[in-house]
């Protein structure tokens, strides 16, 4: 799950008092707490504001982050206390990389790695891979190409994703990771609709 750049360790987090940055996978273990797997050659010294936006959750966490594994887990822990993490760019596939030049940085942190997302439209259903981390904004321009269900420009245009049985629309810059929790005992799976309605007047 690591980029294979840079020598990889494992650390106790509970334990750590060194201000890292790197490339994130945490697990939980019952006996040792939180522990986390970073690529040696991104480790820095660094503060940098973080937005997490969270599985399962409707509002993303904030906060200022001293680029220690602590605050990092202090951030997540509370919402996501057991299983592995996965720690990604906001509307990125891969894992999480800090880079040395950014004071701010969205991710999202979910127990999924990938999730499998279904839409359906009329009498059909595509379905496609993506990671949590994928806005919907990303699964929409998927569904209305030529990979998903072929709308020409005006369909596209009034198109919209919802959650099946909603009345509103998904807003568009959300990740879909909020959408969900990652159920171990069931494959990943996200069931989507897509519509034409136009819902400017209600």
């Amino acid at each position: 799950m690591v980029p294979a750049q840079g020598k990889v360790i494992g650390v106790d987090a509970v334990s750590a008092r060194q201000h890292w940055c790197g490339t994130l996978t945490l697990w939980f273990s019952s006996n040792m707490g939180a522990k986390v797997q970073i690529a040696r050659s991104e480790l820095h010294m660094s503060v940098i504001k973080v937005q997490i936006e969270v599985e399962g959750l409707p509002n993303a966490v904030t906060g200022e982050v001293s680029g220690s594994i602590e605050a990092i887990l202090e951030l997540v822990h509370p919402y996501l206390s057991s299983g592995e993490i996965f720690i990604f760019e906001r509307d990125k596939p891969e894992l999480f990389e800090h880079h040395r030049d950014r004071c701010a940085i969205a991710l999202v942190a979910h127990r999924a790695r990938v999730v499998l997302v279904k839409v359906h439209f009329e009498h059909r259903t595509e379905h496609h891979e993506f990671a949590p981390s994928a806005t919907v904004q990303t699964v929409l321009r998927w569904a209305v190409g030529h990979h998903g269900f072929k709308l020409d420009e005006n369909q596209a245009a009034k198109a919209n994703l919802m959650l099946p049985g909603a009345s509103e629309p998904l807003v568009r810059d959300i990740a879909i990771g909020t959408l969900f929790r990652h159920d171990e005992s069931r494959p990943c799976e996200l069931t989507l609709e897509l519509t034409l309605k136009d819902f400017t007047n209600g």
